[in-house]
């Protein structure tokens, strides 16, 4: 039936169509064709072993989806909320200040701290330094263990924000090396 080709379709290619739906977007990707309904018709004998394998199963996409179920557990909780630094202030290796509290919270929160940091530091050790340097770089932001209010506010950002960024990744994944295998 339909159902079950535009379920298959979605499953190894994503639901949203990447040059339509996102603006600037220039890479070349897969679509269903004849020929993927044509292997989905052969399938049909075994279907729950067909639409497992239509599943991803490479380490960057399991990665991704295990960072997806991640936030999905945080949608209907508040994680701690870290003040901004004023006059254009930042904090690196070794600064101390009371906001440094605030950042422990929100990086042990999220499990991107060790639990073992006490709550009540206040300056930046290298354990906190680490962190922040590997947050910058999930979050796509220039690497320097510096904190100022742009990775504030990132840090800040609700759940539903990075849920829908690794979801938008997870499609595009999805397009740009969708194959049934």
């Amino acid at each position: 039936s339909m159902a079950y080709v535009n379920y298959s379709a979605a499953l190894n290619f994503g639901v949203v169509v990447p040059k339509k739906d996102l603006k600037n977007y220039y890479f070349k990707t897969n679509l269903p064709d004849s020929a993927f309904v044509d292997r989905l018709l052969y399938h049909t004998h075994n279907l729950t072993f067909f639409l497992n394998a239509l599943q991803r199963q490479d380490k960057a996409y399991i990665a991704l989806r295990e960072e997806a179920e991640f936030w999905k557990r945080y949608l209907n909780d508040s994680l701690p909320v870290i003040p901004l630094l004023k006059n254009k202030a930042f904090l690196k290796m070794g600064s101390k200040s009371e906001v440094v509290k605030f950042i422990v919270r929100r990086l042990k929160a999220t499990g991107d701290l060790s639990a073992g940091i006490p709550d009540s530091t206040t300056v930046m050790s290298p354990e906190i330094y680490t962190a922040i340097t590997n947050f910058q770089n999930k979050a796509g932001l220039y690497v320097n263990g510096q904190v100022g209010n742009v990775t504030i506010r990132l840090l800040n950002m609700p759940a539903v924000y990075w849920l829908e960024k690794v979801n938008i990744n997870m499609e595009l994944y999805r397009y740009e090396r969708g194959s049934v295998h």
